[in-house]
């Protein structure tokens, strides 16, 4: 009995790893970010994000204007090949905001600032 619940905790652990197809000393990098409004919903923008060696994106967004604003940030989102479109939810009417796109892979990240 004791066997099977180790050698089910060993075969979890085995599914949950990733193997990583990156060296782990390259770092994601950014490159082309493009933040688009939303025609139909003036809450909400989306942000194209060009990465290379990156597995996942999202976007840190504050308000402009606000010395005192705190950061927000969209869920984490899984590129397909060296990009990824992000949507960023719950912004504020005639406001302007300052979008930070971020790219991580494994425990690396970097991030670019672009003003919107």
């Amino acid at each position: 009995m004791r066997l099977r619940g180790t050698l089910a905790a060993v075969l979890l652990t085995a599914a949950c790893t990733r193997e990583l197809s990156s060296p782990a000393s390259v770092s994601p990098t950014i490159g082309r970010v493009l933040a688009a409004t939303n025609p139909h919903n003036v809450l909400s923008a989306t942000v194209s994000i060009a990465v290379a060696h990156a597995d996942s994106v999202a976007v840190r967004f504050r308000l402009d204007d606000a010395a005192t604003a705190i950061d927000s940030a969209t869920a984490t989102v899984q590129t397909l090949g060296d990009s990824a479109v992000v949507a960023v939810l719950g912004l504020l009417p005639g406001r302007r905001y300052t979008l930070r796109a971020m790219a991580y892979w494994a425990a690396e990240l970097s991030s670019a600032i672009l003003r919107r």
